[in-house]
């Protein structure tokens, strides 16, 4: 996995204690992440100059795959710097931009690869419906949802049909064998996940009915074994209070 962090802070040089928030919401997430997977390599550019905290923490979710390659950017010159050296698969927008010309890189990156999608990832507020209508960005996903899912979204906007690779080797199908392969391989793995829930549901349920019949027994014993010495003793007080009166 190789990823560009030259243009960020370490984690722990957060100024802002939003940003260390944003970082750890999303590095949560990481642990409970589903396996995912395009079956070749993918380019990724995130570009932010206000939320360093989500830009890193997407990097570190999607540097999981071993197909996908992250470069993060805070600017339009180092923008151009990715830009120059690789084609762009997918370019990431965290949230508004607050140098409005950041939002050039969109036309740029459509310039060196126009099968590139572009998604802003942010709060889906009227400010972002106006920069979205404004520079013709058709993506977007509100960043308060899970990021599984948006994991999702990123597979559900890419066409392999239209990736760069294939449009420059429309004969070379081995990777569109993979891409097949790896989208059944996760829907394989979707079931067996359910599957698996679904039988730790059952289990628990039993395990609890177990319990809770264990538990009706020891009360039912308890009260039994009440009975049975409190008759004795009864009995046993019946009798020496009988032998005393004699």
């Amino acid at each position: 996995m190789n990823t560009n962090i030259n243009y960020y802070p370490p984690v722990d040089k957060f100024v802002n204690p939003k940003d260390m928030y944003n970082y750890t919401n999303i590095k949560k997430q990481i642990s409970v992440m589903q396996e995912f997977a395009f079956g070749f390599e993918i380019n990724v550019m995130i570009m932010t100059d206000r939320l360093p905290g989500i830009a890193i923490g997407l990097r570190e979710y999607m540097q999981n795959s071993s197909d996908i390659t992250v470069d993060l950017v805070s600017c339009l010159s180092e923008a151009k710097e990715i830009i120059n050296n690789k084609h762009i698969d997918f370019f990431i927008l965290a949230g508004y931009q607050k140098n409005e010309l950041n939002y050039n890189a969109v036309e740029l990156v459509k310039k060196y690869n126009k099968y590139s999608t572009v998604i802003i990832y942010a709060l889906l507020d009227p400010y972002i419906t106006y920069f979205c209508r404004k520079y013709s960005i058709k993506a977007k996903y509100d960043r308060t949802k899970p990021i599984e899912g948006f994991i999702k979204y990123m597979r559900n906007c890419y066409s392999y049909k239209n990736s760069s690779f294939f449009k420059d080797n429309p004969a070379d199908t081995t990777r569109e064998q993979l891409w097949i392969k790896a989208i059944h391989e996760e829907h394989i793995a979707n079931q067996l996940r359910k599957q698996s829930l679904e039988q730790e549901r059952i289990n628990a349920e039993n395990n609890a009915l177990i319990d809770s019949k264990k538990k009706e027994f020891k009360d039912k014993f308890i009260f039994f074994l009440f009975v049975v010495v409190s008759t004795l003793l009864f009995f046993l007080l019946f009798y020496l209070s009988n032998s005393n009166s004699h």
